[in-house]
């Protein structure tokens, strides 16, 4: 399948006035790609080969290399399976080790603070190491690059006794290289992980289906897969787990697995790597049934999270009243990349839904694009689609994503935010009787909110980008905060025919005042940002303010040649400027927003030394639009590329508009409904439409 599945998935969810519009169908098509052929397949049962060592009890201790086969299913009081040797092939052969059986281990108190200490409980297969007192194989040596470790074909389950805490259903830190296939692994004891695996460890094909609800520690930051480095985590079904879904190693690709995590305390997603480098997280559906979904923890760099569809829900638990329900966060990473995902964060008892939630440092670099976040609230205080905390963005990239919400888009946390930019981002409700806020500040820290900017940015469905609140009551809730609204100008500067590399602009304001420069490239293309407005609030006066902006003077020379452009932003605005030239210049883009039938549509048309008499000379606009008062404004009726010749005085310039079909009605919401409710999805494995009810 050439067609990814989030991007299609985006290409799905649509506007209608303000509704969102979900193809459930076509995604289902397309589920494809992501949900067939996951987890383990059929297991198969047969006689010993010559050669093969058999396994008919448990404890058993592997002590050479070779191909061994588990004849009967074997259960033991602590460890089942130890392997000390390298090059070992261990088929289950479709039968069901039990380990643990022996020892009932209580849950313990939980704490918050300390890190687990390093010994391994028991394990239905494990590499022996450092284990406590009461485990097998104690006197066995640790061997940290075991090569050549496969296991396969067959079930590995905690028993009655559960183990000892920190036991695993595969335990294989120690080896190098190691493949776990076809296996599935059920467990239900206290402080337990699924399968642990050494670098360069090929996981596939596998079911975890994890019961477990106890974490003492949720530092320890217990996990249904954990990998070291450089490993491979793909076709896996992980369901339940009451903390991580997979924690991965630096270099590790987590792909085209199912994800459903059953939380019972914080910290809790699908994907998570602490501390990682360079880690690759695509195609994986992350559908908690309470769980956040991916984690880009802090001093991690270099990630892909790509074509991700994330559904998440989070309640309160035994350490925190409230919960945020991160779809994506960002937390302190650096030089890593966003995009194409699909992330709907939805409110649950006592959660509070943040779609995108980030907190980096300056010049961190990270790229967010091409994303869809969805923020839903249902009978909750607060759903965000983009919320930042103690932040600053100064060196990152938002650009080209769509927000959805029915409550407020773009939130700055008490912890404060600054210099965060949106560039040609979406702004939508979910519903067009929402009642939506675009802009909330509580910060308390000074200067808590400053230098955001959107530019470029579309407000849907009557989303206001002047809607804000700044609580500014109270001495704890004293910070200043601002953000501004703006539009990009973008100009090919020539002399004649030939590219004015090097040109210069500087533009100021109505009292003559400088504002920017810019200087253009080789090929003559220079970009200048220009505020429309800003709202802030001021600490002293505990009152907020919009200050309006323009006219701007734009005066461009290369050489002797001069040009001078009165503007007024009010929607992005490209041209080409000849610097021999004279008379208008109309700015309005060759290719403007897109729209769709059915969906008020809206077009403010820019340009420099114009008048009012703006009209179609060739061509026509869509169906169901009209040009009055410098707007083309209306409803479409039909789809199609519309082509026409855009004039003013002597200045013209070639328009084409695509209107895109009438889409569905929204889903989204009722979706929502029913996944907090448990009714969707019911069973991993199933396809997308099956667990929709239309």
């Amino acid at each position: 399948m050439n067609t990814n599945l989030c991007s299609l998935l985006r290409t799905t969810i649509l506007l209608m006035g303000s509704a969102v519009l979900f193809t459930v169908a076509a995604y289902a098509e397309q589920a494809d790609d992501v949900g067939q052929n996951l987890g383990c397949g059929e297991f198969t049962t047969r006689e010993p080969a010559q050669g093969e060592i058999r396994i008919d009890k448990a404890p058993f201790v592997i002590t050479q290399p070779g191909e061994y086969i588990v004849t009967k299913d074997l259960a033991a009081e602590a460890s089942a399976i130890a392997i000390q040797a390298d090059n070992v092939t261990l088929d289950l052969n479709g039968h069901t080790v039990k380990y643990g059986c022996g020892v009932k281990t209580a849950e313990s108190i939980m704490t918050y603070t300390s890190r687990r200490s390093g010994n391994i409980g028991h394990a239905g297969v494990l590499l022996p190491g450092r284990p406590d007192a009461t485990a097998d194989f104690e006197g066995f040596r640790w061997n940290s690059r075991r090569p050549g470790i496969v296991v396969k074909n067959g079930t590995i389950a905690d028993g009655a006794g559960r183990g000892l805490s920190y036991s695993a259903g595969i335990q294989l830190a120690g080896a190098a290289g190691a493949t776990v296939e076809n296996v599935r692994i059920e467990i239900a004891a206290p402080d337990t992980f699924g399968l642990v695996v050494g670098k360069d460890a090929k996981v596939r094909h596998v079911t975890i289906n994890n019961k477990s609800t106890h974490v003492s520690n949720r530092h320890a930051q217990m996990a249904s897969i954990q990998t070291s480095s450089d490993c491979e985590v793909s076709k896996c079904l992980v369901e339940g787990g009451p903390q991580i879904g997979v924690k991965a190693g630096s270099g590790t690709s987590v792909h085209h697995n199912i994800i459903r995590q059953r939380a019972t305390v914080t910290n809790c997603y699908g994907v998570a790597g602490y501390r990682k480098e360079n880690v690759r997280v695509f195609n994986n559906k992350i559908m908690s049934y309470n769980g956040r979904g991916i984690h880009l923890s802090e001093k991690s760099s270099g990630w892909l999270v790509h074509d991700n569809y994330v559904e998440v829900r989070e309640t309160r638990n035994k350490e925190y009243r409230r919960m945020q329900t991160h779809g994506i966060k960002l937390e302190g990473t650096s030089n890593s990349k966003i995009y194409n995902n699909v992330v709907l964060s939805i409110s649950s008892d006592g959660g509070e839904p943040t779609a995108l939630n980030m907190a980096v440092k300056a010049n961190a670099s990270n790229e967010i694009y091409n994303n869809t976040f969805i923020a839903l609230t249902i009978n909750e205080e607060g759903a965000y689609s983009a919320y930042l905390i103690d932040n600053d963005a100064s060196g990152s990239i938002i650009r080209d994503n769509t927000f959805y919400t029915n409550n407020i888009c773009y939130m700055v946390s008490p912890d404060g935010s600054r210099n965060v930019t949106f560039r040609r981002c979406t702004f939508a409700k979910i519903s067009p009787d929402d009642e939506v806020l675009f802009y909330a500040n509580r910060a308390y820290k000074k200067e808590g909110g400053n230098g955001d900017r959107l530019i470029d940015c579309v407000f849907t469905g009557g989303i206001d980008p002047r809607q804000h609140y700044f609580p500014g009551q109270g001495a704890s809730w004293r910070s200043s905060g601002d953000y501004t609204v703006g539009w990009s100008l973008t100009l090919h500067v020539t002399d004649g025919d030939t590219a004015a590399g090097g040109a210069e602009a500087i533009v100021t304001d109505e009292k003559g005042a400088k504002v920017t420069t810019a200087k253009a490239d080789e090929e003559g293309r220079l970009t200048v940002d220009l505020p429309e407005f800003k709202v802030g609030y001021d600490v002293k006066s505990a009152k907020s303010s919009i200050i309006e902006f323009g006219p701007y003077t734009v005066k461009v020379t290369f050489g002797e040649q001069s040009r001078t452009l009165a503007l007024t932003p009010k929607a992005p605005m490209s041209g080409r400027l000849d610097l021999s030239g004279t008379g208008g210049l109309i700015l309005t883009p060759a290719t403007p927003t897109a729209g769709r039938v059915s969906q008020e549509y809206r077009l403010a048309l820019t340009g420099s030394g114009l008048g009012a008499d703006w009209r179609i000379e060739k061509g026509k606009l869509p169906d169901g639009l009209t040009i009055s008062d410098g707007v083309i404004s209306g409803t479409p009726t039909t789809a199609g590329g519309f082509a026409f010749t855009l004039a003013n005085g002597d200045a013209s310039k070639k328009i084409v508009i695509e209107i895109a079909p009438k889409g569905e009605p929204s889903l989204w919401r009722k979706r929502a409904e029913l996944a907090l409710q448990n009714k969707i999805p019911g069973r991993v494995g199933m396809r997308f439409d099956q667990k929709t009810d239309r």
